[in-house]
Parts: C-alpha cells; sequence; structure tokens
C-alpha cells in the first residue's frame, strides 16, 4: 500500500484500508476509521498509543470466534484479514518515522542559516 512521504500524510493507510474493507468487513473499517481520526488528532504521544491499541485489537479480533463467523470460509477474505496487522505495522513504523523526522531540525536549522 502506497502513502505519500509527507508527515501529515502518515495515518492516511489506516483510511484507505478502512475504505478498501468497509464494504467486505464494516466492523472492522470503523475500528481502522476512529483510529485513523485519533492518530490524525493527537500529537505524537496520542498517535503511537492509538496504532499500539489498534494492533492489539486487530489482532484479537482475527482470532475471535467473531472473526472467523463474519468471514466464513471465503478465502480472498482470510488472505486479506492475515494481511491487516502487517499493513498497520507498516503504517505505524512510517508514523513514527515521519513524526522524528518533523522533529529534527531542518539542515538550515544546525548550520545557523
Amino acid at each position: 500500500m502506497y502513502v505519500s512521504q509527507e508527515g501529515d500524510d502518515a495515518p492516511m493507510g489506516l483510511l484507505l484500508m478502512a475504505g478498501y474493507l468497509r464494504e467486505d468487513f464494516p466492523w472492522l473499517s470503523e475500528v481502522l476509521a476512529e483510529s485513523y481520526r485519533e492518530v490524525r488528532e493527537g500529537g505524537s504521544d496520542v498517535a503511537e498509543k492509538a496504532m499500539h491499541r489498534l494492533q492489539r485489537t486487530v489482532k484479537t479480533l482475527m482470532r475471535s470466534k467473531f472473526s472467523r463467523e463474519m468471514i466464513g470460509d471465503a478465502k480472498e477474505a482470510h488472505f486479506i484479514i492475515e494481511e491487516i496487522p502487517m499493513l498497520i505495522d507498516m503504517s505505524l513504523h512510517h508514523l513514527i518515522d515521519s513524526r522524528k523526522r518533523s522533529k529534527q531540525p531542518s539542515n538550515d536549522e544546525k548550520s545557523g542559516d
């Protein structure tokens, strides 16, 4: 999943995943969309906590009986669901890296220009 390298776009991957999953997995889509809003509106600490909570929630949902009943026997659905934690992890690392880069002084600031 491509997300731009701009710091403000870091949580956009969550929103893209939510949109993609909305029809087949509306319950998971809502969790992703809510996490996106929390990450977008919060500071670095809030965003990081929200992303970690999202990771735990999704992993728990994926192991639950509820999830297995909602997904059924569709191989495509199982494949998509199995990839979601990895995509969230990628979004989390992208978010953390972009927030760290935005906190570092630019080259002009370092040289005193």
